[in-house]
């Protein structure tokens, strides 16, 4: 499975199926209109870049990241978490060709 927006791997996320469908499944929805509970994180990415991950976005992470927390961390679990996705899509970024 691909790397997502918010630097996760969906088939390894707790969050997926549960309070998240994933930026694939989304990405339909985006396309037919439908932004109810869409990621905010998603959101941005595909309203300021029209990509599908924040890998190439000057501001990673931003506030979204940290609006987009897993209640059940603690703080420190929180920061090294999104520390970890940040790491994950920059190294992602180095990988994938420019379009």
């Amino acid at each position: 499975m691909e790397i997502s927006a918010c630097g996760r791997y969906c088939d390894k996320c707790r969050a997926y199926t549960i309070t998240c469908f994933g930026c694939y499944h989304t990405r339909k929805k985006k396309l037919m209109n439908y932004e109810d509970n869409m990621c905010p994180i998603y959101k941005c990415v595909m309203d300021k870049y029209e990509d599908r991950i924040c890998s190439r976005c000057p501001e990673l992470p931003c506030s979204h990241f940290y609006e987009c927390i897993d209640p059940k961390l603690t703080d420190e679990e929180n920061r090294q978490d999104i520390q970890k996705r940040t790491d994950a899509l920059k190294n992602y970024c180095k990988e994938e060709p420019a379009e």
